[in-house]
């Protein structure tokens, strides 16, 4: 059988991917997404559909910007270190 090629994968090595910064209340995109403290948020498409949970929610009374590292929400936790550091970002998990 052919592998769907519909299906989002998590970057292969020798494709670029740009990482996106968003406000955390702004994000649109499943993925896996880095704060700028660190954390790791993996938010699959499930949570960004309306009316569907888990609901995706923090509360903050300052902005928090996310970054976007991949769009596989279940990328290996070593990959997205690596991706992390690629984009000099801080890793805290």
């Amino acid at each position: 059988m052919a592998p769907d090629s519909s299906a989002k994968l998590t970057p292969p090595v020798n494709v670029r991917f740009t990482p996106q910064v968003v406000e955390f209340n702004e994000m649109t995109e499943p993925g896996c997404y880095i704060t700028d403290q660190g954390s790791l948020f993996r938010v699959p498409s499930e949570a960004l559909s309306a009316g569907h949970s888990p609901r995706i929610t923090l509360v903050s009374k300052d902005v928090t910007l996310v970054t976007r590292i991949s769009d596989n929400p279940y990328a290996p936790i070593s990959k997205i270190r690596e991706w992390a550091a690629n984009a000099d970002l801080v890793v805290n998990f």
